[in-house]
């Protein structure tokens, strides 16, 4: 008897499970209607670690830009062009690297001896219309400029606790 129970309570779990996670896979599905549901999964519940809510918000973040208006996803398309872009513009996509080091090469030392590095970059932006003008951002060091080509640097950030800048 208690078998039987506990199979009527799980049962439902099973059949009503959320839809919507499974949706988010197939190309044929709506990409307007897994999002309606997921909203509606979602509406007055508590967000819970663990329960799909980022992964979900991540998928809708990068699939949202790359639908159709009707709202069809088409992954073969956007490969096959792609694929074209690749091979009928491959320089101007992804230039070759002509990057050389500049400097400093005498980084300060932390108290063992060892340099400590000085630091890493996530992501750098060009002005579009003033080449001495370049933007990077650090994964824990902020969002820097520079006005003339790279040679010197400024932040406005330093008064920041943390401030981790991954696009630009």
């Amino acid at each position: 008897m208690k078998k039987f129970l506990i199979i009527l309570l799980v049962l439902p779990q099973l059949l009503f499970s959320q839809s919507w996670v499974d949706d988010m896979q197939d190309p044929h599905k709506n990409f307007y209607d897994i999002q309606a549901e997921f909203e509606s999964f979602w509406k007055n519940k508590t967000i819970e670690k663990g329960k799909g809510w980022k992964q979900f918000k991540r998928w809708e973040n990068f699939i949202e830009p790359r639908v159709f208006p009707d709202g069809i996803m088409h992954p073969e398309i956007l490969f096959e062009e792609a694929q074209r872009l690749q091979s009928s513009n491959q320089f101007r996509m992804m230039p070759p690297n002509v990057w050389t080091q500049v400097g400093p090469d005498n980084v300060p030392l932390v108290s063992g001896g060892t340099k400590r590095g000085i630091g890493r970059v996530n992501t750098i932006a060009f002005h579009p219309t003033d080449p001495n003008k370049i933007y990077v951002g650090a994964p824990a060091g902020g969002f820097w400029k520079s006005d003339n080509g790279g040679q010197t640097w400024i932040t406005t950030t330093d008064f920041l606790t943390n401030l981790g800048v991954s696009d630009i």
